[in-house]
């Protein structure tokens, strides 16, 4: 049997998240996501669909009628369960919820950020990922999930705890460990561990990360890839002994040494007859503000 559909009639709609909470309670089968772009002062176009029929549609912020709600029954889609109304158990399961939250301190952005953690879309969990607001034991929660992206965000957000961030680590995917790397908050024996990682990604995010231990500076500066060596040039804990090498590595090295503030004068110097005009020129600009 066709969908029979509530009316937004009362509802103004003032915001993109206001429109995808209410839709999503609504049609929980239902896909839906915003064109990019679309947005204007008075609607915004969204893509629907039931899995069979796809098709973009206006919705208006202060409907008489929802324009999801006339395709829709238009299309006469056939989606079991999905009109089920609330019951007053499903009231009493969110109200438990909420109060479970409250009873923690959240704020409403996180309780609204704790419910959105729970969503079937990968994409919905991945802004919770990403958001600096969403606290640590969702973050935690969310470093289990089944999506790589929504895990890669877990470890790039400045809120996640050291210990997931030490089990991130260890994820199969290269791009969660390089997000490891990445993080600020990721303790020195994480990185001492990421420094040896087979892809040369992560081992270029732990040589310019700052809290990178100078030892292992010291090693990165016999990596294999060039890439790694020439950012050791641009982390302001590189020792001398390091950056007195890089003045022998690759033009890309040479450069970016002439701008660290703790490359020694007489390296300057040196790169200042440099072959590479640029390391020249830029050798010679340090010198001169050096007096």
């Amino acid at each position: 049997m066709a969908i029979k559909l509530k009316r937004f009639s009362t509802k103004s709609f003032s915001d993109w998240d206001q429109i995808r909470d209410l839709v999503k309670e609504q049609y929980p089968r239902l896909r839906f996501r915003k064109v990019d772009g679309s947005e204007t002062e008075d609607s915004y176009k969204v893509m629907i669909s039931d899995g069979s029929k796809k098709r973009i549609v206006e919705i208006k912020k202060n409907p008489k009628k929802s324009a999801i709600e006339n395709w829709v029954e238009g299309s006469k889609m056939k989606v079991e369960n999905t009109a089920r109304p609330k019951t007053s158990d499903d009231k009493i399961s969110k109200y438990k919820s909420d109060k479970q939250y409250r009873e923690k301190g959240y704020t409403p952005e996180q309780i609204n950020l704790a419910r959105l953690a729970e969503s079937n879309d990968e994409l919905d969990r991945d802004k919770v990922a990403d958001n600096d607001n969403t606290p640590a034991e969702i973050l935690e929660k969310l470093s289990n999930d089944d999506n790589r992206a929504v895990r890669s965000s877990v470890a790039n957000n400045p809120n996640t705890p050291v210990e997931v961030l030490k089990k991130l680590a260890d994820d199969n995917f290269w791009g969660v460990r390089d997000r490891v790397a990445n993080n600020p908050n990721t303790p020195a024996e994480v990185l001492k561990e990421l420094a040896d990682d087979d892809y040369w990604g992560v081992r270029f995010l732990v040589a310019n990360n700052p809290n990178t231990p100078v030892e292992v500076l010291k090693k990165l500066a016999d990596d294999n890839d060039e890439e790694v060596r020439y950012v050791l040039a641009d982390n302001p804990n590189t020792p001398v002994e390091v950056l007195e090498r890089l003045a022998d590595d690759s033009d890309e090295a040479r450069y970016r040494l002439t701008n660290n503030p703790n490359t020694p004068v007489e390296v300057l110097k040196k790169l200042a007859n440099d072959h590479h005009k640029l390391v020249r020129r830029n050798a010679k600009k340090r010198l001169n503000q050096l007096g």
